[in-house]
């Protein structure tokens, strides 16, 4: 008898602690080392086939980091897409000795304008200006060494394209003589050649006015003014000395209507620095999460986050085989809170920077939304990846796999594979035990029955 009940204690033992280790092996799993996890902001920008719609690729509002920091305080810079613009001028200027028969050259490239999330920087506008002639732009002062901390870190940026120095100038309509007009134009191409971040009135932002009389408006073209509104008055690159106006002015931007007035000599604005951005070859973005796990993927229109970029890569693969289940059948269902092995080939390697090649799973409503991410394990080639559906309701969804550099410590835009073609997982109620009739005194085990 008692070494029966010794028997049976060791073996309940033995349940016990393989139960644990079960559950500890399986927290770990849905852990990880990823940071991935959370209500996350994430968008695919180039799409995998049978995924499309409104949603797809990067719009007019969207946050993202490149990689650099703010100078003024040392914190990840974001950016806020405003226009994309798919046939934008780059001018450049060469004057002759007269100044009247200018040879400008202008190409198309395509980007997206976007200004900076926080401002890196604040001044009062006569510490800000010095005073190189009336109604030109001002191309020295304290703001140049702003701008300047942060090029320097910004120099080399792969996503940064060229951006307009000139066109505003150009086509103003000021009522100007035709050689001052073109003077100012290679003034600008001379002070501001080969810098990244600007100011808005360097870039294709034209400025209207009555006479050099009276308060200049912003004519913004393709670029609307509500579009340009933050919640504090910041520079532009234009000044006004003159006509009727005491003292050197700055041009600001109304926070209130996106237009543009003349700040006073003593009151403090924002600099605010704008950049062209190359996001072609983006794939997809998606915030750092903040906890382990799975991320439920939300519209980034509706937050404040940031994304990090994901870009093409050439040398990094991922190729989508099979779903199976631990017996290595294919299926296409799998009960809920199970988990399903992924069949992926992806090459094992890492960046530049040392940040391991990762294979990440990427879940699609049926209808076709991104709405759930998961990094799960280094790439490995050909081999099976687990992906515990833990937390992910019953329904029909539309997998797939990206091979990509995960690095949680930096905000540096990570190399990754295309997206891999889909493959449909239902996640299915688990069978419920249930009674057909009501048991008798007595009753054996077949007078019930469970649902099929």
């Amino acid at each position: 008898m008692w070494k029966k009940l010794v028997i049976i204690l060791f073996a309940l033992a033995g349940t016990v602690t393989a139960g644990i280790a079960y559950y500890n092996a399986k927290m770990a799993a849905a852990s990880g080392s990823y940071l991935s996890g959370g209500n996350v902001v994430g968008r695919i920008h180039q799409a995998p086939s049978g995924i499309s719609g409104s949603k797809i690729g990067l719009q007019k509002g969207d946050k993202v980091f490149i990689g650099v920091n703010n100078p003024k305080d040392g914190t990840p810079l974001g950016w806020q897409l405003i226009y994309y613009d798919n046939n934008y001028e780059y001018y450049l200027t060469t004057p002759n000795s007269g100044g009247t028969n200018d040879v400008i050259i202008s190409k198309p490239i395509s980007g997206w304008f976007s200004a900076s999330t926080e401002d890196i920087g604040s001044m009062n506008s006569m510490d800000a200006w010095t005073y190189p002639g009336s109604y030109a732009p001002v191309t020295e002062g304290k703001y140049i060494s702003i701008l300047n901390s942060l090029n320097s870190t910004l120099s080399g940026n792969p996503l940064v394209t060229y951006r307009d120095l000139t066109v505003s100038y150009k086509a103003a309509g000021m009522s100007i003589s035709p050689a001052q007009r073109v003077r100012l134009i290679a003034n600008i191409a001379d002070a501001y050649y080969g810098k990244i971040a600007f100011l808005p009135g360097s870039y294709e932002i034209a400025w209207t006015d009555s006479g050099f009389s009276g308060q200049w408006n912003l004519a913004p073209g393709n670029i609307a003014p509500n579009d340009l509104k933050f919640h504090a008055p910041y520079y532009t690159a234009d000044f006004q000395n003159g006509a009727g106006v005491s003292g050197p002015n700055a041009v600001v931007i109304d926070p209130a209507s996106g237009g543009s007035y003349w700040l006073s000599t003593s009151t403090a604005a924002l600099v605010r620095p704008f950049i062209m951005l190359d996001l072609e070859n983006t794939v997809f973005g998606i915030a750092k999460g903040i906890t382990g796990g799975l991320a439920n993927v939300i519209d980034p229109s509706l937050s404040n986050e940031k994304m990090k970029l994901r870009i093409y890569k050439s040398q990094l693969t991922a190729q989508f085989n099979d779903i199976q289940n631990d017996k290595g059948d294919s299926i296409t269902k799998v009960v809920k809170d199970g988990s399903v092995k992924l069949s992926v080939n992806a090459n094992a390697g890492s960046d530049v920077n040392g940040s391991a090649y990762t294979v990440s799973v990427m879940v699609f409503s049926d209808s076709g939304d991104f709405i759930y991410y998961e990094p799960l394990e280094s790439a490995k080639g050909l081999g099976l990846y687990e992906f515990d559906v833990t937390n992910i309701p019953v329904g029909k969804y539309k997998i797939a796999v990206v091979n990509e550099a995960y690095n949680d410590n930096t905000t540096a835009p990570a190399d990754c594979s295309m997206i891999s073609s889909l493959l449909p997982l239902e996640i299915v109620v688990p069978h419920e035990i249930t009674y057909t009739k009501t048991p008798q005194p007595g009753a054996s085990t077949g007078d019930y029955e469970f649902s099929k």
